[in-house]
């Protein structure tokens, strides 16, 4: 989805958009990314992080879908960026929390954050570098449906392994637990 955000103000400024809006539009797309946590961390500890980090899945495939149909359309392209920003802020919530609750030994479990930062790294820089050349080539299109297919893909092996909305975790949050 690196992708997405790395060519989307070079997309906007092509159709005309000036630097300043495309400054406001990234700005948004920012804040997107980092303004839900507390949201996301609260939905993380009623639902389960599973769920969270498939509803992130879920935003992000919205995001490529939508970006793939905005063409040259400005509210195409912010919505896309404002849905990519929030999907990846609830894949991320979600997936610490997975991690927290996860079976791991204490002494491998910074280990484990730090390949899954690697990880996370390095398909933006894939998705990144190759934003570029996959906007040459078929556009912004095709840039939204190149992003979208990874999370497609994580979402298969949501669906896969039987995974059950709202029994992933018990409904319990720390406030609750506390009284």
């Amino acid at each position: 989805m690196v992708g997405v955000m790395a060519v989307g103000p070079v997309h906007m400024h092509v159709h005309g958009a000036g630097l300043s809006l495309v400054g406001l539009v990234i700005s948004a797309h920012i804040a997107a990314m980092f303004l839900p946590s507390p949201l996301t961390g609260w939905l993380s500890d009623v639902f389960g992080g599973r769920a969270v980090a498939a509803l992130g899945a879920l935003l992000l495939v919205g995001a490529g879908v939508v970006a793939a149909l905005a063409g040259s359309d400005l509210a195409g392209i912010v919505a896309a960026l404002l849905m990519l920003g929030v999907g990846w802020n609830a894949g991320l919530i979600g997936g610490s929390t997975l991690l927290r609750d996860a079976q791991v030994d204490p002494a491998l479990r910074t280990r484990a954050e730090g390949l899954g930062e690697l990880g996370m790294g390095a398909a933006a820089a894939v998705g990144g570098s190759g934003a570029g050349l996959l906007l040459a080539a078929g556009g912004f299109g095709l840039v939204g449906l190149v992003a979208a297919v990874p999370c497609l893909l994580l979402l298969a092996v949501v669906v896969g392994t039987g995974y059950r909305p709202l029994i992933d975790k018990p409904a319990t949050t720390p406030l609750r637990e506390a009284t």
